[in-house]
């Protein structure tokens, strides 16, 4: 697999995007927030499009800079509080430009490349048309960012919804699931702890926050259907809710956890139940054994 480094060396492309900063103008030395649109119009295509990632601390020349500039634009104080800051800041501009119903199919990542701290904001597709918040529709034309408008754009999202515009989303293995629902599970437990005056700290909260918002596409990628797969959606929202309510409580992100989990076993049963009836090629007793395989698995 390539790593990210790897990536950026070979350039922009339809489903990668580099940004030099998020709202630090490199001509001015100074905030620039209209900077800021150039990202979330990235994000909106590449929803639009293939879906992909958009690097903020990259130059279009490949160079990695990192996101301290921008960092420093939040004030003084310790670099992971300015960097909470910059997170937060951009949660909430992709919230009013992109639309809090699209952020589960969004993650951000901070990562540590060279010496210098970039963000990757991972984008999974989706076939509903979005538009950006000034009502354009915008996509990816190879490494650019275009608006569309009239007929254009109405026979793309016609395409679109035919599957002729996007490749379909890969069949997700529930084991890759299985294991970040418990990779999940171990850092609630051990990560986030409770002092005798009952306040609560997380360490390392923006990677267990990466790893639900990973976990919440993965279950979108499984396109599973019907009430089972609402359910197990709910109680994904209701685990993110808890995850960032002002007032968090450990035992109730364990509680939710569980309920992800139980809705997760229910939705993949009664899913290999239908393609046991749908699929005549496969004797059923071996279906069956692989389901149950399966449940044993997410028991242990």
């Amino acid at each position: 697999m390539m790593s990210l480094k790897d990536e950026i060396s070979r350039g922009e492309t339809t489903t990668c995007e580099f940004k030099e900063t998020f709202r630090y103008d490199v001509k001015t030395e100074r905030v620039n927030k209209l900077l800021k649109f150039m990202v979330s119009k990235a994000i909106c295509a590449m929803l639009n499009n293939q879906g992909g990632k958009v690097l903020i601390g990259v130059t279009d020349d490949k160079r990695i800079v990192g996101v301290e500039r921008d960092m420093k634009t939040y004030g003084k104080g310790e670099p992971s509080n300015l960097l909470d800051k910059l997170l937060i800041d951009i949660n909430k501009h992709i919230t009013d430009t992109v639309g809090i119903s699209y952020k589960r199919f969004l993650s951000i990542e901070p990562i540590e490349i060279s010496g210098k701290i970039i963000l990757k904001v991972e984008v999974t597709p989706t076939y509903e048309p979005v538009f950006h918040s000034d009502g354009v529709f915008y996509v990816r034309d190879g490494p650019r960012t275009i608006p569309l408008s009239g007929k254009l754009m109405g026979e793309y999202i016609s395409n679109r919804k035919k599957g002729t515009n996007i490749k379909s989303l890969p069949r997700i293995p529930v084991d890759e699931i299985s294991n970040l629902l418990s990779s999940i599970r171990s850092d609630i437990k051990y990560k986030v702890t409770v002092d005798r005056l009952g306040w609560v700290f997380i360490s390392d909260k923006n990677s267990i926050q990466a790893k639900i918002d990973k976990l919440s596409r993965e279950i979108i990628r499984l396109k599973l259907k019907g009430s089972d797969s609402q359910k197990l959606v709910k109680s994904i929202n209701a685990l993110d809710f808890e995850f960032n309510d002002e007032f968090i409580h450990k035992e109730t992100l364990l509680d939710n956890l569980e309920s992800v989990l139980y809705n997760f076993n229910i939705a993949v049963s009664n899913a290999l139940n239908k393609e046991e009836d749908q699929n005549n090629t496969v004797p059923n007793n071996k279906k069956k054994v692989n389901r149950v395989k399966f449940l044993k698995r997410q028991a242990k």
